[in-house]
């Protein structure tokens, strides 16, 4: 089965946190939602805006093809929702230049952020007492050098 969308898969891991939304009309918003989920492919989510409309619903779909995430909006006088957009950003509302602070959360290339460092346990040298570096796998179980 392909992979969940990246821009769903972050507000999902994010919600009920405010996570900060930019359209593909460049309009960024500050959201709060209340429930989101996935259904396989297929992504939903219930919210409201923070940082206007605060009495206006939003609504999260993914596309037919699921290649999209788009917003939708009902106010409290309208019947039926307005689709506002495409999001093609999704960050936590508190980040500041990109730094959300969370580790293990997927980055842009779609790798956890944990498998982009080294384990290089295995090559870690010690020093012994004249200062002279070794090899893990020369130092004798029982102590000896």
């Amino acid at each position: 089965m392909p992979d969940l969308h990246p821009i769903a898969k972050r507000i999902h891991n994010v919600q009920p946190d405010p996570i900060r939304l930019e359209l593909d009309s460049g309009e960024p918003g500050v959201y709060e939602f209340s429930s989101t989920e996935f259904f396989q492919r297929e992504f939903r989510g219930e919210g409201v805006r923070t940082d206007a409309e605060p009495d206006a619903a939003f609504r999260l779909v993914t596309s037919e093809d699921h290649e999209r995430v788009l917003l939708g909006r009902s106010g409290p006088d309208e019947e039926g929702w307005t689709m506002l957009g495409e999001v093609v950003a999704a960050e936590r509302a508190d980040v500041v230049d990109g730094d959300d602070g969370e580790e293990g959360e997927e980055d842009d290339d779609g790798e956890d952020d944990d498998d982009d460092r080294e384990d290089d346990d295995d090559d870690r040298e010690d020093d012994d007492d004249d200062g002279e570096a070794k090899n893990d796998a020369d130092v004798d179980p029982d102590g000896a050098a």
